[in-house]
């Protein structure tokens, strides 16, 4: 995976309800990875575990959704939020929802997975591995949605970029 430039983010909710849930902390090492860390406000208001104070207090900030987003066949107003401003203001969208982000691609539009986030903070040596490898363990654990094969797949990249474990 190539180093993603540090640019502003957005983030959609399944995203945030996953790290929310796993360990929260992680979101405000995002929102210092990154230059920001955009939330929608609709998109917050499907976050039930993340009040927009402590949101704030994480680093995130909220935005308000503007009205009347044009339709975008299978994506919610959410999504079509996250896909409206990614487009517009040129941010990286941080999604695990396939029709949100090959909506995204098609607009050219930078993606993100949100497992794929925890290999970017490890790189940067703001997250340990050990805690990178709890929390997605605890996220596949809680999300059904993070397959067998997904926390696989994210365990042998963080494997590889970790190196070699010591023995003890």
């Amino acid at each position: 995976m190539p180093a993603i430039p540090r640019k502003a983010a957005i983030c959609d909710a399944n995203v945030l309800i996953d790290f929310v849930k796993a360990d929260e902390a992680i979101l405000a090492m995002l929102a210092s990875y990154w230059e920001s860390v955009f939330v929608p406000d609709v998109v917050l208001s499907e976050v039930r575990q993340l009040s927009a104070d402590r949101a704030g207090k994480l680093g995130l900030t909220i935005i308000e959704t503007p009205l009347g987003l044009p339709e975008v066949p299978g994506l919610s107003y959410q999504d079509r939020a996250c896909l409206h401003f990614a487009v517009k203001e040129g941010w990286v969208c941080i999604a695990n929802d396939r029709r949100l982000r090959n909506e995204c691609q098609k607009c050219g539009v930078e993606t993100v997975w949100g497992l794929e986030t925890l290999l970017l903070l490890v790189g940067s040596r703001a997250l340990a591995e050990p805690r990178a490898r709890r929390v997605a363990l605890k996220i596949h654990a809680e999300n059904p949605q993070i397959t067998k094969k997904v926390l696989d797949d994210f365990l042998q990249e963080l494997g590889q970029r970790a190196g070699p474990r010591k023995q003890p």
